[in-house]
């Protein structure tokens, strides 16, 4: 069944870019690409491609704010997200980073509330779709397809706070960058014929701080150490691990060494944790 959408938003998006409707067909085939609605058909991703625009972002720019309504669903085409969230002392805890077909916010979409994290573009450019709410919540309602593909994207978003928490129960800080490096590489990573591993992906040393729950000026001694032995190089855009047998090495010996990750009780707020 193909629900009729129409809204004075999607009106008014399509009045102020004529283009737009013209490009559905092109939109239809970004929608089927992004994990938030993989293995639908033609019929939905034609409903939702009328409620969808894309949207560029620099570097830096916010694409959805902490405490705005959570209206839009929003999925990645190209480039990295990052989601933090305000820290009650000063400055961001970065809670996740997203990449190319992924989502984000989700959680609190399908909560009908507000952001509870803050979403930046985290590469030079990022190119998103925004899916108005409203039609993909209506066709969860009455067809088990759509809401399977939904709580599929979710749960990869809560995978993605999951490398988090893995991050920070790896032990000492050099383990814990270790852990961090390895996921990057895993995840945005692109193996060359020499086993190293190049990752397109610029975060700052505060970036790499939150990221791990540690010191600014500890990861920089870490990262300081690991330049000189050979291990990791720092560009301006991208980080490369030039050998990642040593990082493997420093989880492996945390493993010999017999420690146990520390594990938490509960959780709670994941779901709203991830915007």
């Amino acid at each position: 069944m193909v629900v009729a959408y129409d809204s004075p938003a999607m009106r008014l998006c399509l009045a102020t870019d004529p283009g737009l409707a013209d490009d559905r067909f092109p939109l239809q085939r970004n929608l089927a690409a992004m994990e938030l609605f993989a293995g639908l058909n033609s019929a939905h991703l034609s409903l939702f491609a009328t409620a969808a625009w894309r949207r560029r972002f620099s570097r830096g720019e916010v694409i959805f704010r902490e405490g705005e309504p959570a209206d839009a669903f929003t999925t990645i085409v190209s480039g990295l997200v990052k989601v933090a969230r305000t820290a009650s002392d000063a400055g961001d805890c970065t809670l996740a980073l997203s990449g190319a077909r992924e989502s984000v916010g989700t959680a609190s979409v399908l909560q009908r509330g507000l952001h509870t994290a803050t979403a930046y573009a985290g590469s030079e450019i990022v190119e998103v779709l925004r899916i108005e709410a409203e039609p993909v919540l209506t066709a969860m309602s009455v067809d088990p397809s759509v809401a399977a593909a939904v709580n599929r994207a979710l749960l990869a978003e809560l995978d993605a706070l999951s490398s988090k928490i893995a991050i920070l129960s790896a032990g000492p800080v050099p383990r814990r960058l270790a852990r961090l490096f390895l996921t990057l590489a895993d995840r945005f990573g692109d193996e060359m014929v020499d086993g190293s591993w190049g990752i397109p992906v610029c975060l700052s040393r505060a970036d790499l701080a939150s990221l791990v729950g540690a010191r600014v000026e500890t990861v920089i001694r870490v990262i300081s150490t690991w330049q000189k032995r050979g291990v990791l190089r720092t560009e301006e855009d991208r980080f490369e691990l030039l050998r990642p047998e040593a990082l493997r090495a420093e989880l492996d010996g945390q493993r010999r060494s017999g420690f146990r990750t520390r594990r938490f009780a509960s959780a709670p707020d994941l779901l709203s944790k991830l915007a």
